[in-house]
């Protein structure tokens, strides 16, 4: 049982993953999606929840706050990541999909 951070945790964990579920601080997405990728099987998936934040990530980047912007970060940085091949689910508040080739 691992207890903590998830940036300490995660570095920690040597098992392959084939599914990594991301649901946490909006802030670190993109930093959870580096940590865990290396672990994550080929064909296996990243599904990152709520990157649609109430249709917030529509605003114009000025007006956005803090964890907004790294949504919209977050999911700029999966569609330009050749790597993965991905898709944007509109349920609830967003899901992003993303199956490593």
């Amino acid at each position: 049982l691992h207890i903590g951070p998830a940036v300490n945790i995660l570095p920690t964990l040597k098992e392959p993953f084939d599914l990594v579920f991301i649901d946490a601080d909006k802030e670190n997405y993109s930093t959870y999606y580096d940590l865990v990728f290396p672990q994550v099987k080929q064909g296996g998936y990243i599904v990152a929840d709520n990157v649609l934040w109430s249709g917030k990530i529509l605003n114009s980047p000025m007006k956005m706050d803090k964890e907004t912007q790294s949504l919209l970060e977050y999911s700029r940085k999966i569609n330009a990541d050749s790597r993965v091949e991905n898709v944007l689910l509109p349920l609830r508040d967003g899901l992003m999909i993303a199956r490593k080739k």
